[in-house]
């Protein structure tokens, strides 16, 4: 996905000190210049308010993101989170299971603080990103799943921390990987679709990778 044009080279630029600390044109009209002293006011409010106007636009306006930075702000943020979790899988999977299972419950409890860990921060940069108003609600949807999803975990890791015969360590992996997780799964899913429909619509090339 490219993003906008980046930012042009310098030219032209008047370094005159006057001009470079007075962009409103205060002070002293040059000479040969007379205004009448009950016009003065008004012209040089204009003057401020049209310097102003122009640097706006030439900011980009509000400075608010344009469709194209926001997806490349949120898959960016989405690809660092989706090899942090796949880190975390890798690690725990390749622990032994079957009857090593409760020897292997550090390492279950590990996995959990790394879940947790990871939907905090994927919160935080969620929330960091100020989107447009096109995406806004479904960007705030999303957020919500992953507010769930921390919610969800952080009780399994509370669970997982407290277990202390093996029938409740099988307990809190079963609930790990059932019904309520794949709910919020779902949910995710729709969002982030109805995220990447928005991209495609508005002509953006966008794929956020989302899984059904």
């Amino acid at each position: 996905m490219e993003g906008g044009g980046g930012r042009g080279e310098r030219g032209g630029v008047d370094t005159h000190p006057a001009q470079a600390h007075n962009p409103c044109g205060l002070g002293r009209p040059a000479k040969g210049f007379a205004v009448k002293q009950g016009l003065f006011l008004p012209l040089l409010v204009a003057a401020c308010l049209l310097a102003l106007v122009t640097m706006a636009v030439a900011c980009g306006g509000n400075g608010e993101l344009t469709l194209e930075e926001y997806f490349e702000q949120l898959d960016g943020f989405l690809e660092t989170g989706d090899l942090e979790l796949a880190r975390l899988q890798t690690e725990y999977l390749e622990k032994p299971e079957g009857a090593e299972a409760w020897i292997e419950a550090a390492t279950f409890q590990d996995f959990c603080t790394g879940v947790v860990q990871h939907f905090r921060r994927a919160i935080a940069g969620l929330e960091s990103i100020d989107p447009p108003p096109l995406v806004r609600g479904a960007h705030d949807k999303y957020i919500a799943t992953q507010v769930e999803a921390l919610h969800f975990f952080a009780a399994i890791n509370d669970r997982a921390h407290r277990v202390s015969t093996v029938d409740e360590y099988i307990e809190v992996l079963r609930d790990a990987r059932g019904s309520v997780w794949r709910e919020i799964e779902g949910r995710e899913d729709e969002w982030c679709f109805a995220l990447e429909r928005i991209g495609v619509r508005s002509g953006i090339e966008v794929s956020l990778e989302c899984f059904e």
